[in-house]
């Protein structure tokens, strides 16, 4: 039966109704993504803001490492320059001999010990570009004795090392592992004002959760940590040293650089006395760090 104008005009109605309807919410929609994306474009903002503080903060914990270390600089380069200097003074005294070969080598090797330690310190402090690459942790250990070996020298401390061969390399940037490493062995330098044996060691094993990982210990001899300190070590900005000017950033920057390296480190007392800093980095090569950021 045909439909009535009554009936279809209700029905158009209706339709109307219906497309009035579809047209607020999809006008509610467009609104509502509009607001998301604009929500979304804030949190990158955020998110960009956050990178460059930790940048800012890592590189500013940096400079007071350096600022620790530069009194060492300088008595290390002091040290080559004096030996250059009577090296020149013996030349001149022999200059008419031909037995001066000996002094010529002696100066050589102190101006290429000065030279290596500016180069290491200008590498370590400049704001450079991430390289994450595949690398040696026990190089990068050994070359970070370069920065620290005044400090142990003047207090009487011994390290004791216990890599074995064929480790696995590891995923880093080892600009900033040197920072890690550099940060542990200053504190536990400080730990030690009588002198005393800070032990390296590595080994290649699994983690609770059956990952291939690196563990690198570092044990100290010193008066230990407190159950309070502990707790808040990683804090930023709790520090123990506050007479020696230490800003607390430290043990924080170390956290955030090894948790970037999808790691873990924590810090407890020694079985025999002393502090205890155990690090695990993954040796899956195929898992990159997490935005690793100078």
């Amino acid at each position: 039966m045909d439909k009535t104008i009554e009936q279809l005009i209700t029905e158009l109605a209706a339709l109307r109704r219906r497309n009035a309807e579809l047209e607020t919410a999809a006008s509610q929609h467009l609104r509502e993504t509009e607001k998301s994306r604009q929500a979304f474009l804030e949190i990158e903002k955020r998110y960009e803001r956050l990178l460059s503080a930790e940048s800012r903060l890592i590189q500013a914990e940096k400079m007071a490492s350096l600022g620790v270390l530069s009194a060492g600089v300088a008595h290390e380069i002091k040290n080559p320059l004096a030996i250059i200097l009577q090296g020149i003074e013996l030349l001149e005294v022999s200059l008419r001999r031909e037995d001066f070969g000996d002094v010529l080598a002696m100066m050589k090797d102190a101006v290429f010990r000065a030279s290596k330690i500016t180069k290491d310190m200008l590498t370590f402090s400049r704001e450079s570009t991430p390289e994450v690459a595949e690398i040696d942790l026990a190089n990068v250990i050994d070359e970070t004795f370069s920065f620290v070996d005044h400090i142990f020298s003047l207090k009487q401390i011994r390290i004791a090392r216990n890599f074995p061969h064929g480790l696995p390399k590891v995923k880093v940037d080892a600009n900033q592992m040197k920072q890690v490493f550099i940060n542990l062995l200053t504190n536990a330098a400080e730990a030690m004002p009588e002198g005393g044996t800070i032990t390296l060691s590595a080994e290649s094993t699994e983690n609770i959760r059956n990952r291939k990982i690196i563990r690198i210990i570092i044990t100290d001899t010193g008066h230990g940590i407190s159950a309070e300190d502990r707790q808040r070590v990683f804090d930023p900005f709790y520090t123990t040293r506050k007479k020696s000017g230490g800003t607390g950033l430290g043990l924080s920057v170390v956290k955030g650089i090894i948790e970037k390296h999808r790691g873990d480190i924590k810090i407890e007392n020694g079985a025999c006395g002393g502090t205890r800093v155990i690090i695990e980095l993954p040796c899956n090569t195929d898992e990159s760090p997490r935005e690793v950021t100078e």
